[in-house]
């Protein structure tokens, strides 16, 4: 079990042992009894670590830091864990962004300079609102062209403004294509990425002439989704995705719990649930699967199973991509 996976299961005794095998200082026995409720563990957790590191992660011995130790004293944390302790705000309170939003007319979600992106729009509401720059950290950065029903991030912000408060004056302020559907005060350990248990995506196929959804679906002829279907269910377990990314990450393996289809009057709708995804992976698997679809072929199963031979990476178009919603373990928010 790693540290990580030992935090979110409220496992006291490992975290302790972990500490006691990785660490020249050793955290406390008992952190917390917190009856399975995980925020609280993971502040009590935090609180230790405090103990420990100064804010940005330098090892503190009798007062004195010690900036060569504290390389290796890193070690002792999951990556994701340091991620968590660095970024937790100090004197601010930390607020989850419930988005959705239509991504025809951005160049995705991530900042970009001199480029129209969500995150540009949300953070520029921001600085108008709160009077200072902000960063907000989302759950994943969307490609150009791809839309969202239910997105998430948060924000750390010093302000006295109700999270009701936040969430109608943003939306006065945000373009009409951009909406936020919630505004929740949470605990500062919360991480709207890092949290993040898994998503679900769908794609949208549209057999007929449509102008009005032609920027919400991809336009294709008619699909039997009953053929369709056993093509797509090739991709469900943990595979190696590696020639279904634009780029080659450290790791490729994914999770993929469920995919769905079904027809809705003249569309086909291909709903897939993950752990995680890579960049572009979900437009080249459906793009993959159509392609045998068409051919009659399995390419999919020798794909997967020889994930560093090269092949064609096919996309489909990002207009029809949609993020579903984005999951989370159970938080207690105000």
């Amino acid at each position: 079990m790693t540290l990580r996976d030992a935090l979110y299961a409220c496992d006291t005794d490992t975290i302790v042992t972990y500490f006691d095998e990785n660490a020249a200082v050793k955290l406390p026995g008992e952190l917390l009894a917190t009856d399975g409720d995980t925020t609280a563990f993971k502040q009590a957790f935090f609180d230790a670590v405090d103990n420990v590191y100064d804010y940005q992660g330098t090892l503190v011995i009798d007062g004195r830091k010690d900036g060569t130790a504290a390389q290796a004293k890193l070690k002792l944390c999951d990556e994701r864990i340091v991620a968590y302790y660095q970024e937790t705000p100090r004197n601010k309170n930390r607020f989850r962004l419930d988005l959705s939003f239509c991504g025809t007319l951005y160049e995705g979600f991530q900042r970009q300079p001199k480029k129209r992106t969500i995150q540009g729009e949300l953070e520029s509401a921001l600085a108008g609102l709160i009077g200072k720059p902000l960063d907000i950290h989302p759950a994943s950065r969307t490609d150009a062209g791809v839309h969202a029903i239910h997105h998430v991030a948060h924000v750390d912000i010093d302000t006295p403004l109700s999270p009701e408060d936040i969430k109608r004056l943003l939306n006065r302020m945000l373009p009409d294509d951009i909406r936020v559907i919630a505004c929740t005060r949470v605990p500062g350990v919360f991480h709207a990425r890092y949290d993040a248990t898994g998503k679900t995506y769908r794609y949208r196929i549209l057999h007929v002439d449509d102008p009005f959804r032609a920027h919400l679906t991809m336009r294709a002829d008619k699909i039997d989704f009953d053929m369709l279907k056993p093509i797509l269910l090739r991709y469900v377990g943990i595979h190696d995705f590696q020639n279904f990314a634009k780029s080659t990450d450290k790791d490729t393996v994914r999770t993929i719990h469920r995919i769905d289809v079904r027809q809705d009057n003249d569309e086909t709708i291909i709903d897939i649930q993950g752990e995680g995804f890579l960049r572009h992976m979900v437009r080249m698997m459906i793009a993959r699967a159509l392609d045998d679809y068409h051919k009659s072929k399995d390419t999919i199963t020798a794909t997967l199973r020889n994930p560093g031979k090269p092949i064609p990476k096919p996309l489909v178009p990002a207009s029809g991509l949609h993020l579903v919603s984005v999951h989370y373990e159970p938080i207690h928010t105000t």
